[in-house]
């Protein structure tokens, strides 16, 4: 572990130091060489990263050294492994700070390890908590069980501890789900003339780590000579044959997006907050593994955008940035506003368009309709994807209720930012907009375009479905299809704009339809498109996601454009800015003294593992049927 450290002059005669730096290197190297096994040592100084990365697999920063920029800097410049202990004096997000240092210097992997927090002097304690909140910034996550259990100082001019606790606290750390196990050992701890009372004994044998995590454990021998002595006794290292393989290729690292796919699918079975963590961990190690690609841009259409959008939050670093947890000023219990809630709502808009496909038929109005449109101006697999596209958007115009604004939240919401898309569809409400959003995702998910269509100046409320070189319209506040002049069927963009008059066909004795011949001489065509589905990180995820696993995370906006630009009666199409406004809903429901407790109870009941809950999930997954060890949502609703 700390082989490396510099010999000299001992600076009083009770002070113990390592090796020096070449004579510790070669001690790793013929480590290395003989037993077959990684190797890794602490540096100090940024001049040393070279010389020990040409030896070691892992360049280890020590913890009072966690936050010296230029030290990372070059350890990530060796292109080995990192790991960097947090510092005692560190909060665990804070260390998302040296991740990103990291990742900006070019590191290839990352690691973080867990050590202990001072609790006064002489004392340091374990917040278990550290662990899934370090985890979530994308990196593996390994726990120090040894140094944990320091009392630094404790024995006046040396470090005291407790030996006792190493494998309770490393056992608590397994349970909570780690990536590692660092132990300091040594063949007789109370000899070693460093860290000796919180070492173990090499003849400790540990129970087996049965948790669904696999551990790799870094067993450090502390080889260490008094400074200034001419005779170096070195303890000879006795080494099992078992190989840490820390790393992956990227082909096999497609493993963590299936264990994250898994994670959302159980997502009965766990606590929402665990389920967050273990996605975005897993998401973002497989990201790691795929070397960002430093000439790819964002979607031209991003840079049209207005400047109050293009400098939100979430629409920053999208050609190089990894899925992000929540902003770290949220409250503890909140652990929403993170892009796990655009992969969980692409999820659930995936399992119900897909239930929707399977089981659906329509009815027989509609059915009739679509016959008459066979080898007439629809081919016969157009008109099923119109007839799809019917029978999703009655599924949302059933289930996504409308609402209007409650008193406390008049006028602090513009229409289509009060909900998030996954947001709308756990609770089952939304405004036009936030329907229309749920529509258009529905859509997405089995391969249909579909954009909201915005009539002159007016607030948008039609989505339009392109099937074939046609844009089917559908009103999401009328909750019913653009009919034709005899009021059956859907109605065509293009025959609107050549037959305005069949808008009457939407209007009653007391109301009279928003459209009038003048807006039609002004469509502009809005493309749906959250900011996580316009970064690189979406982008190479959707193209490892294939047969089940398919799932439409990706949006190319100019594409979209290109194919609906031409479309008959169309004058604009924009990317829309709903979307990027909806995401700061969160935010800004916190930051009221109002909405912000009433959103931290709607949280409760949501997130909270209850029968209800558990029921909803159950639902959102389109798992209604009782198996044969566990209730479906039917049930459990019942109940």
């Amino acid at each position: 572990n700390r082989v490396t450290e510099l010999t000299g002059p001992p600076l009083c005669e009770e002070l113990t130091r390592g090796l020096g730096l070449q004579d510790g290197l070669k001690l790793l190297e013929a480590v290395r060489n003989e037993f077959n096994v990684p190797v890794t040592t602490d540096f100090h100084e940024s001049q040393q990263a070279a010389a020990v990365g040409e030896v070691c697999d892992i360049l280890q920063v020590p913890a009072f050294l966690a936050r010296q920029t230029d030290l990372l800097v070059a350890a990530a410049q060796t292109g080995k492994t990192v790991n960097v202990k947090k510092g005692q004096f560190m909060a665990p997000w804070d260390m998302k700070h040296v991740v990103e240092k990291l990742r900006e210097a070019g590191a290839h992997e990352t690691l973080l390890t867990e050590r202990g927090t001072f609790f006064g002097y002489g004392r340091l304690v374990n917040d278990m908590r550290s662990l899934p909140q370090m985890r979530s910034l994308g990196v593996p996550v390994v726990f120090d069980a040894t140094h944990s259990v320091q009392e630094p100082g404790g024995l006046g001019s040396q470090t005291g501890g407790n030996r006792e606790m190493v494998k309770p606290l490393a056992m608590a750390a397994a349970a909570m789900g780690i990536d590692g196990l660092f132990l300091e050992t040594h063949p007789n701890p109370d000899q070693s003339p460093s860290d000796g009372p919180n070492m173990v004994p090499l003849a400790v044998k540990y129970p087996p780590m049965t948790c669904t995590h696999r551990i790799a454990v870094f067993a450090l021998l502390t080889i260490m000579v008094m400074a200034g002595c001419d005779s170096r006794k070195v303890i000879r290292p006795q080494v099992d044959n078992t190989q840490a393989n820390i790393s992956t290729d990227a082909g096999s690292s497609k493993q963590f997006v299936d264990q994250a796919l898994n994670y959302l699918s159980d997502l009965d079975r766990y606590p929402a907050g665990r389920v967050k963590v273990e996605v975005l961990q897993r998401m973002n190690r497989w990201l790691m593994s795929q070397k960002l690609d430093p000439t790819w841009k964002p979607d031209p259409m991003v840079e049209q955008l207005p400047d109050e959008i293009r400098s939100l939050p979430r629409m920053q670093d999208l050609e190089s940035r990894y899925f992000l947890d929540q902003p770290s000023q949220f409250p503890e219990a909140i652990f929403r506003g993170s892009e796990f809630d655009f992969l969980v709502g692409t999820y659930w808009a995936k399992t119900i368009s897909d239930w929707i496909r399977d089981t659906k038929i329509p009815p027989a109005d509609i059915q009739e309709f679509l016959n008459a449109q066979k080898n007439q101006t629809l081919d016969e697999g157009q008109t099923n994807d119109l007839g799809l596209a019917y029978l999703l958007f009655d599924w949302t115009v059933r289930h996504i209720h409308p609402v209007r604004p409650l008193e406390f939240e008049e006028g602090k919401f513009a229409p289509g930012t009060s909900r998030d898309v996954w947001n709308a569809i756990q609770l089952n409400e939304g405004d036009a907009q936030e329907r229309a959003r749920v529509f258009i995702h529905l859509c997405r998910q089995q391969g249909l375009d579909a954009v909201m269509v915005q009539f002159g100046d007016k607030d948008p409320q039609v989505v339009g479905v392109a099937i074939g070189s046609e844009l089917f319209l559908f009103d999401m506040a009328y909750a019913l299809p653009l009919s034709l002049a005899d009021g059956s069927g859907i109605q065509r963009l293009s025959q609107l704009v050549d037959n305005p008059e069949a808008l009457q066909a939407m209007a009653s004795e007391n109301y009279k339809y928003p459209v009038t011949e003048d807006d039609l001489k002004n469509v502009t065509l809005l493309i749906e498109a959250p900011s996580t589905s316009l970064t690189q990180a979406t982008d190479l995820l959707e193209g490892v996601l294939s047969g089940d696993s398919t799932l439409k995370v990706h949006v190319q906006p100019s594409s979209i454009k290109d194919r609906l630009a031409s479309f008959k009666g169309v004058s604009d199409v924009q990317l829309w800015t709903v979307p990027f406004e909806a995401e700061q809903a969160i935010a800004k429901r916190l930051s009221d003294t109002t909405l912000g407790p009433l959103y931290q109870v709607e949280r409760f009941i949501y997130d909270t593992m209850t029968p209800f809950s558990t029921a909803r999930n159950l639902q959102l997954l389109c798992r209604f049927r009782d198996e044969a060890q566990s209730k479906g949502a039917r049930s459990m609703l019942m109940d």
